[in-house]
């Protein structure tokens, strides 16, 4: 019963996130035009890469090892690691131009928050403070709208970026109030536990960096072929699409609290990966069913041009809850780099394809590219489950098959 209201928990909190988050792009479309969603994207993109480098310590690594270790230990090796690749990474990107001009002012600072407000989150996922972590995630999403209509800045990019930062020092400020107490646990010195850190934040971050330039070097393609307003239409479907797998996502991430913190337990994956399947198939079928008409009042004309792409991405979407589910059991059974090597299957055919098909065929070539990477990355982490586990093919393949045979 815990595990499902955790998941209902954590479901309601992604659904309502990505509700506002729908919203707010339809606003910004209508006030500021498409150009500004593809701004957004590109410095949420940005802010992405920064995080590639600071998630060593902030993300995965501080998940695996927070209810391991005493928080003297966890916190001194993460915070320090975190802080440094999160300002180092920044004045890389920076120093090669890679930031959006618009957001000069203020990226280190919004990279920085989001780094640190991270890392605390997921010491509380990791030592199963699952509503915590859903509290946090829940202040970040109402509170970018909220200050962004109350703080008195009146260009939209300065305004913009200062509710980001503004919404994750506020969540932030929450999450040190709740700050897990840690009685047991290993105390380790910081060279040794920095050392760990990186080992398998290492892996994870290199998972998360294949992934993010699966689901966004399209991004950079079409800013260089076709402009902002391909990167705001492609930007805006994949948003629609990626809506699709919050039932997948929240029931990942309450499994891998459950999987780190009661490892007695039977092992419930294979469920969990044909609800996530038959819970992403409702959620595209649920879109398509939304009248244009009812489309165009909630979001406007320009952000309903996004909707016919929102359908290309569907098949891909659909096949990778799978692989939601079953890189959570990876992780938590620490063998995070099979995540990785999927990844990279995922990537090469993203890279492949992406400058294939992205010049010639505009928004379509980005979503042909997402989709087949997306299936690609799916199937080979299902190899390697199926390598790891006695489940016949039959059984992991078929959605309606939901007692296996050994």
């Amino acid at each position: 019963m815990k595990t499902i209201v955790q998941v209902i928990g954590t479901l309601s909190t992604r659904v309502l996130g990505n509700l506002i988050t729908l919203l707010m792009l339809g606003y910004w479309a209508k006030v500021y035009g498409i150009d500004f969603l593809g701004f957004i994207s590109l410095f949420t993109l940005q802010i992405s890469v920064s995080f590639i480098f600071s998630g060593i310590f902030a993300g995965s690594s501080a998940i695996f090892f927070s209810n391991q270790w005493k928080n003297g230990t966890l916190f001194t090796a993460s915070m320090v690691g975190t802080m440094v690749c999160s300002i180092g990474s920044s004045l890389a990107l920076w120093s090669m131009g890679l930031i959006p001009s618009e957001a000069n002012s203020f990226f280190l600072v919004a990279a920085l928050f989001h780094a640190l407000g991270s890392l605390l989150q997921s010491i509380h996922l990791g030592r199963g403070n699952v509503g915590v972590f859903n509290h946090i995630q829940l202040i970040q999403n109402v509170g970018l709208p909220f200050l962004f209509f109350v703080l008195p800045i009146s260009d939209p990019f300065e305004l913009y970026g200062y509710s980001w930062i503004g919404a994750q020092g506020i969540s932030g400020l929450y999450a040190v109030i709740r700050f897990p107490k840690s009685e047991d646990g290993e105390s380790l010195s910081f060279g040794l536990a920095t050392k760990k850190m990186f080992k398998y934040g290492f892996w994870g971050q290199l998972t998360n960096l294949g992934q993010m330039l699966n689901y966004r070097f399209s991004y950079y393609l079409l800013d260089f072929y076709h402009g902002r307003e391909a990167v705001g239409i492609f930007s805006a479907a994949i948003q629609l699409a990626e809506s699709t797998w919050l039932p997948a996502k929240s029931m990942g991430t309450v499994h891998l609290s459950r999987l780190l913190n009661l490892p007695e337990q039977e092992d419930d994956t294979p469920a969990s990966m044909k609800v996530a399947f038959w819970a992403s198939l409702a959620g595209v079928v649920v879109l398509m069913a939304i009248p244009n008409d009812l489309f165009i009042l909630i979001f406007g004309a320009k952000f309903s041009k996004a909707f016919p792409y929102f359908l290309g991405l569907g098949p891909g979407i659909i096949i990778f809850s799978f692989a939601i589910i079953i890189a959570q059991f990876f992780a938590a059974k620490n063998k995070i780099q099979l995540n990785s090597i999927a990844t990279i299957f995922g990537l090469l055919a993203t890279l492949s394809l992406g400058f294939a098909l992205v010049q010639p065929f505009e928004v379509l070539g980005a979503v042909m590219t997402t989709s087949i990477s997306h299936v690609i990355n799916a199937f080979v982490l299902l190899y390697f489950y199926h390598k790891q586990s006695p489940i016949p093919w039959k059984f992991i393949l078929n959605p309606f098959q939901w007692k296996t045979s050994k």
